[in-house]
């Protein structure tokens, strides 16, 4: 009892001192710079994830030089993932005697995963809606191709052996954060239409695109599957071994 009230009486007297109260109170500082930088570190981890996911459109990404093999996307079908595909591609826009360098982009119904594909029916439309997708015959083109061409909404023009009405204002495009060194404008069109344009073949430089997305679990799961090839799990790396150029991208 006696240690007791000694303990006490120098806790009171360290107290009344005032380094005691020094200490309490950088403990409290300390707990607060913790839990603050705790609190900023995972704002930052939540925004980079999103910008992540808009970078891909998706989840996670298979990249390759050739088109996807057809048992990846029924793999992911099977474990409850969305799908879809992509074709990107350089080629040149016919409009009369005027020429133009173009990114050809064809996409599949269900593109994009994540994020919003919007476009406009006006080139002083800026923001567009959401809730269009390509359609049979036309493609869609940002605002500066209509600009270079002197087009409005709505003209023909030629890709390969087909003609296409420019019938949208391509205005905002998830993944297009990711294509850092395409300066020629974007032409968008459905997937469905590339074989009609005679441009891909199997000697053409493409880059086919499969999409997935769904419960992060599900996503991983899918990527570990044998049925894509574990050596290309990091971003941007091909596999050794492979024939051609292939990479998984997982946000």
């Amino acid at each position: 009892m006696r240690l007791v009230r000694l303990a006490l009486r120098w806790l009171l007297l360290d107290w009344r001192a005032g380094e005691l109260r020094l200490l309490v109170a950088a403990l409290a500082l300390a707990a607060a710079a913790v839990g603050t930088v705790d609190f900023f570190s995972d704002r930052v981890q939540r925004a980079l994830t999103v910008g992540a996911v808009d970078l891909l459109a998706a989840d996670a990404a298979v990249e390759s030089s050739e088109a996807p093999v057809a048992e990846w996307e029924a793999e992911a079908r099977r474990r409850g993932l969305q799908t879809a595909r992509t074709l990107t591609f350089p080629s040149v826009l016919v409009e009369g005697d005027a020429t133009q360098l173009v990114q050809v982009k064809a996409v599949s119904d269900d593109y994009p995963l994540r994020g919003e594909l919007r476009s406009a029916e006006r080139l002083d439309d800026r923001r567009g809606s959401a809730d269009v997708r390509p359609q049979a015959g036309t493609a869609w083109g940002e605002a500066r191709l209509f600009a270079q061409l002197g087009l409005e909404p709505g003209a023909a023009v030629g890709l390969g052996e087909s003609r296409l009405a420019l019938a949208r204002v391509l205005t905002a495009e998830p993944d297009r954060g990711g294509d850092l060194f395409q300066f020629a404008p974007r032409l968008m069109l459905r997937l469905d239409d590339v074989p009609a344009t005679g441009l891909v073949t199997p000697a053409s430089r493409v880059s086919h695109r499969l999409l997935v997305a769904g419960r992060a679990a599900g996503t991983g799961s899918a990527r570990s599957s044998r049925k894509v090839p574990s050596s290309s799990t990091s971003a941007g790396h091909a596999p050794s071994s492979a024939p051609h150029s292939t990479a998984v991208r997982v946000s």
